[in-house]
């Protein structure tokens, strides 16, 4: 199998390619093939780009789109320009060459365009639509253009890069049309040009980005090509992992309320993610976030802290009148700190992509509640309403005693009898104990030294994971879905990873079903009544009869099929059909997991309590396991452990750790070349623990419980 990534635009596009020995290019193909399960042998993805100066390129440095690429007509329109016409010629080439079996436009036209501070959004959205009609018309295919956001460009206009974004996102929004914005990359240092002629220092915030700057957007544009390419991934890839659904986007505001006259609370939705990394000193101080009055004023932010999960609180040096919209990164964008880089000074999520704002802006409000330490209890939801996740409470092994009532005087109370002992499974790991069912929902737990208790309830906790004896819980509800959408069951590392995501609110069922509708399966039937009788048939295991039907088709109307799904999913009647459970299924703790695998993979040994605890408190915070490979490299132990190795020992030490296994000689010229690019014993430590068959041993070690060093 061949994807191919086309990539064409002005000079920029060219030095994300080019630089550091086409670093940038090797990072884009290389991270899309990680991220789909390739091997780059069999199944690959290529970069199509030409700058020979020879006609019939991908890119042309120095040149705008507007009037270069794309000419006006008389009656006000655009058509092909010169630069266009040569552009059309390579794809013909290509096209009669044999393009793969996909193909995706990465398309960095933005540089030159900046500079006109009267730039129309309108007027670039239609030569846009011009230039892809004339683009696939050619290729014969109707291929996604994935476009990367006006990035700082230092000769640009604020208007001039607002009116660019604003082009992309119009068009991005429009689902005719099949485009995304691919990256958004305010956070650059854009220093590749030596305006003071002096080698020994460095100038941000010129024209042209950096060779780092260029490995920024290339991660970037991979994960949404990737996930644009979700269908072409391998079982067990982190795009299949991820049920085709990456973190891709980065965090979108989506609601700025003040708290006074001038804070505000800004609330963000995650893409496939949860969290925010730490701010870094310039971020706090509220570098990129402005508000723009009504008269066109900015109003630089003064500082920034993280509220919850998915908030955070902007301060401003003043009262904000009525009127006013946040923006971040407004304009050219830039996202300069203290030591003039750009570099690591943006809001992100914990996948490392930064917080974004629509180019028009998000309206300020005045109806946020006031800022308190601790969040408020949720309300009780709407007795008709039933509720989207039924979540048990933790399992209490013994019920506490009941309290005496109050004595009545005279007669003096009676002593309570002594309590009977509590197991806390919560504080021990699942292979500590053994469990044994011995009626629906009800198991024996019985610990090493003797003790046991009778447990009721769909799940029992553990310091590790959980064991599911019953259908009611939250991994079963993860299973049912899936399993009524798409007729397969789900991996455990997936289930633990939605169970835990589910318990700790950083999504809802609903965005889980939503997600296995993309698959397809069910999602795949148009028809509302086929639909429903699917999803029932999938349930419950026989189709509904025909009142049932009608009844069906009743609550999809009045809701929309992920709602649908889980209602279905959590009804008593479907609860009921599930087939009894004999024995537990044991689901790790996502977080747990890879702590124990990273352990293994860093210092090649059984990972402590304390450690667990502790790198599973980092992953729920937000950190990623790439963050955590990275940081583990970083330890006295680890540097202990290949002190005196060559990279080849070092790459044989960390597969053995991540993998179970040595490398082969294939895989060992690989890392050879990564190494030879300018890659460190780290970078291989982070592509590790994003490898699919890193996920998979994790997996596969956690099934039965994970080992601890007691």
């Amino acid at each position: 199998m061949q994807l191919d990534l086309i990539l064409r635009g002005q000079s920029n596009a060219a030095y994300l390619a080019e630089l550091d020995g086409f670093a940038g290019a090797g990072r884009l193909v290389t991270e899309v093939e990680r991220l789909l399960g390739f091997d780059g042998v069999n199944d690959r993805v290529t970069l199509v780009y030409d700058r020979d100066g020879q006609g019939g390129d991908t890119t042309y440095p120095a040149t705008a789109f507007l009037d270069e690429w794309m000419d006006p007509t008389a009656a006000g329109g655009w058509q092909a320009g010169e630069l266009e016409r040569l552009f059309l010629d390579r794809m013909e080439q290509y096209r009669a060459d044999g393009p793969g079996d996909a193909t995706a436009m990465v398309w960095l036209h933005s540089e030159y365009d900046s500079r006109d501070p009267n730039l129309s959004a309108a007027s670039l959205a239609e030569a846009m639509r011009v230039d892809a009609a004339l683009v696939r018309a050619t290729l014969g295919r109707d291929i996604p253009y994935l476009y990367v956001a006006a990035h700082p460009y230092g000769d640009g206009t604020d208007t001039g890069h607002q009116a660019i974004r604003q082009a992309m996102e119009t068009l991005a929004a429009d689902p005719a049309f099949n485009a995304r914005i691919a990256a958004r990359a305010p956070d650059l240092n854009v220093d590749l040009d030596n305006y003071d002629g002096n080698e020994a220092t460095r100038e941000y915030g010129g024209a042209h980005i950096s060779a780092s700057d260029a490995l920024i957007i290339a991660s970037r544009i991979a994960r949404a090509a990737a996930e644009e390419w979700a269908a072409y991934a391998k079982p067990g890839s982190p795009v299949a992992l991820a049920g085709g659904n990456i973190a891709s986007d980065g965090p979108q505001v989506v609601a700025a309320t003040l708290l006074d006259a001038t804070r505000l609370q800004v609330d963000v939705r995650h893409d496939d993610t949860s969290g925010f990394l730490a701010l870094d000193a310039d971020a706090a101080s509220g570098v990129g976030w402005s508000a723009r009055l009504a008269d066109g004023t900015l109003v630089a932010a003064t500082g920034a802290t993280i509220l919850d999960a998915d908030s955070l609180v902007v301060s401003f040096g003043q009262a904000l009148p009525a009127g006013a919209v946040l923006d971040y990164a407004y304009g050219i964008g830039k996202l300069w700190g203290a030591s003039g880089t750009g570099q690591g000074h943006a809001v992100m999520d914990s996948s490392g992509l930064p917080v974004w704002t629509a180019a028009q802006g998000v309206a300020i409000g005045t109806a946020a509640p006031p800022v308190v330490a601790e969040p408020a209890p949720s309300p009780e939801p709407a007795p008709a309403t039933p509720p989207v996740v039924v979540t048990p409470p933790p399992v209490v092994l013994e019920p506490a005693p009941i309290p005496e009532p109050a004595p009545a005087p005279p007669p003096a109370a009676l002593a309570p009898p002594p309590p009977t002992p509590v197991i806390d499974t919560t504080a021990l790991f699942r292979d500590q104990v053994t469990v044994t069912i011995t009626a629906p929902e009800t198991a024996l737990v019985t610990t090493a030294d003797g003790r046991s208790a009778t447990v009721t309830g769909s799940e029992i906790r553990f310091a590790d994971g959980r064991e599911v004896i019953g259908h009611g819980g939250t991994a079963g509800l993860v299973d049912r879905l899936h399993d009524i959408v798409l007729g397969r069951d789900t991996s455990l590392l997936g289930t633990g990873w939605a169970a835990d995501a589910l318990d700790a609110g950083r999504i809802e069922a609903r965005d889980l079903a939503q997600g296995f509708l993309a698959q397809g399966g069910i999602g795949e039937i148009a028809d509302d009544r086929d639909f429903v009788t699917a999803a029932w048939t999938n349930a419950y295991g026989a189709p509904p009869v025909e009142s049932g039907t009608a009844l069906l088709l009743q609550r999809l109307e009045a809701t929309n099929r992920a709602d649908f799904l889980v209602m279905v999913a959590t009804e008593g009647e479907v609860l009921a059909a599930q087939p009894a459970m004999t024995s537990g299924i044991f689901i790790a703790d996502w977080g747990m997991s890879f702590a124990s695998g990273l352990v293994q993979m860093a210092y090649g040994r059984e990972a402590t309590v304390a450690e667990l605890r502790a790198l599973d408190a980092q992953l729920d915070s937000g950190w990623s396991p790439a963050d955590l490979a990275r940081e583990l490299t970083m330890t006295d132990e680890y540097q202990a452990r290949i002190a005196g190795l060559d990279e080849a020992g070092v790459a044989t030490l960390l597969h053995e750790g991540a993998l179970g296994r040595a490398p082969d000689a294939a895989e060992l010229a690989v890392w050879s070349a990564f190494f030879a690019n300018g890659a460190t014993t780290t970078d291989l430590a982070v592509a590790l623990a994003d490898f699919w068959e890193f996920q998979a041993a994790v997996q596969s070690r956690a099934a039965d419980g994970i080992a601890v060093i007691a």
